[in-house]
């Protein structure tokens, strides 16, 4: 369907409405920016029928805002058909005009390099969250950035200490600035965004809140007059009844996904995922294990995963887990498959006593964590190496040389996006008596793709 149609509506609409025909590109302003935040709405929530509609609100103010501009003999529907092909045609030169750019980084580089200015195009009225997080992005393609997320942390500690050091007005207003700026900085080095992460918060703040209210109101008290220490009381009981239907969710996603996996379970399997889960979110904010925002997925994004390679695991006796973090992939296999052997590599002490933890609460044997790199382990004994988010393969080949015996297996847990990696390092593997295979498998709840790299060792 074409767009004349629309174009007749608002046509119609400019002339025949009283508050169509008064409107004008300042008045609308706001209604474009309400409507853009209402589509984001419908995203996050996942609701096809509302992001159409949305959609269609947008498409309208569009159109109703080019009239407005035809109005005054400035542009009509064509014309901005025109300089739109003509600007996207130009930033796209790899696709129109043959140049070579690799890939999204060289396209990204293509794109601020054209500028004179590295913050040319930020508009002053963005959000400032989204803003800051622009404004980083830039500076640190020019190198202006920290090496990892322990920059901004020690930033945030500093701003925090400068913050409390203050006496003016005017130096807490500035030095609380620059304490939500490194916040940002912190949430891009852990590629959350903080826009998203914010909104989060907020929404569960509210829905918490709405909670107590009820709660209390409905013991008969009049909530203006609570102390501070029973609403606190109920607040904590509130978070404790959340936590308690999270978890209920996962383990409802996760029968799921087991199901359509064709994976077989129990109650003892379900009552250790249920125990995992309540650890997970007992040590919420005390370590960092995984995002804030997988607190909602675990089930589906860790669980699930996890467990994809199930039917390629099945033969292995001695196991190991580079980089195990909360204990993704290998927890949830090993208690599928309790016989094998398996020992888990993490650096990190937090993390390693979380693991230790986690293995006694479940109830698992044969689980050993190794509080250091797997760099520093030389024997070459195991038969399946795992790595999932443990960086890129042509940086690992040494490590997994050093770990896996002849004849044993590896496999890493990638996205379609870093399908390139095994081509990177594919022909210093073969050297080393690797074969390479790959597999893509589709996560039966969001459908969303992992690639498996699969390595054998010739023996």
């Amino acid at each position: 369907m074409k767009l004349d149609p629309l174009i007749e509506l608002v046509s119609i609409l400019r002339k025949k409405c009283p508050w169509d025909r008064t409107q004008t590109l300042k008045s609308l302003k706001n209604n474009l920016i309400e409507e853009a935040y209402e589509f984001v709405e419908a995203v996050e929530a996942n609701d096809i029928a509302a992001i159409k509609e949305e959609l269609g609100d947008i498409l309208f103010l569009v159109t109703f805002l080019v009239q407005i501009l035809k109005e005054k003999q400035r542009m009509d529907f064509d014309e901005l058909i025109k300089l739109t092909i003509k600007k996207y045609k130009e930033k796209h030169p790899h696709v129109f005009k043959g140049e070579k750019l690799k890939d999204q980084d060289a396209v990204v580089e293509f794109w601020h390099r054209s500028k004179s200015d590295i913050f040319e195009g930020i508009p002053k009225t963005l959000p400032a969250l989204q803003a800051a997080r622009t404004i980083q992005e830039r500076a640190a393609r020019l190198g202006f950035d920290w090496q990892s997320s322990a920059g901004p942390l020690r930033k945030i500690g500093e701003e925090i200490g400068e913050l409390n050091r203050s006496k003016t007005e005017t130096e807490r207003f500035e030095e609380l600035g620059d304490l939500l700026f490194a916040c940002v900085n912190l949430a891009r080095h852990l590629r959350i965004d903080p826009e998203d992460a914010l909104r989060s918060a907020n929404k569960k703040f509210v829905e918490r809140f709405r909670n107590v209210v009820s709660e209390l109101e409905g013991m008969g008290r009049d909530i203006r007059k609570v102390s501070l220490e029973e609403m606190d009381r109920v607040w904590e009981e509130q978070k404790g009844q959340q936590r308690s239907k999270g978890i209920e969710a996962e383990l409802r996603i996760l029968k799921l996904g087991l199901n359509k996996l064709k994976i077989s379970y129990d109650t003892k399997i379900l009552k250790k995922f249920r125990r995992y889960l309540e650890l997970l979110y007992e040590y919420r904010g005390r370590v960092h294990l995984i995002s804030k925002l997988d607190y909602t997925r675990i089930a589906h994004k860790h669980f699930l995963v996890s467990l994809l390679p199930y039917q390629f695991i099945k033969g292995h006796k001695y196991v190991c887990d580079v980089g195990a973090g909360a204990g993704f992939p290998s927890i949830p296999l090993k208690i599928f498959f309790p016989d094998m052997k398996f020992v888990l590599f993490e650096s990190r002490k937090k993390k390693a006593e979380f693991l230790v933890r986690l293995i006694k609460e479940l109830g698992l044997k044969d689980v050993e964590v190794r509080a250091e790199r797997a760099e520093e382990y030389k024997k070459q004994e195991f038969d399946l190496a795992l790595f999932r988010a443990a960086g890129r393969i042509d940086k690992l080949v040494k490590v997994i040389t050093q770990l896996v015996k002849p004849g044993g297996e590896v496999i890493f847990y990638k996205g379609l996006g870093q399908r390139k990696e095994l081509g990177y390092a594919q022909k210093r593997l073969r050297r080393l008596g690797f074969q390479t295979g790959s597999e893509v498998l589709s996560n039966p709840i969001d459908k969303s793709s992992v690639f498996l790299v699969i390595l054998k060792r010739q023996g």
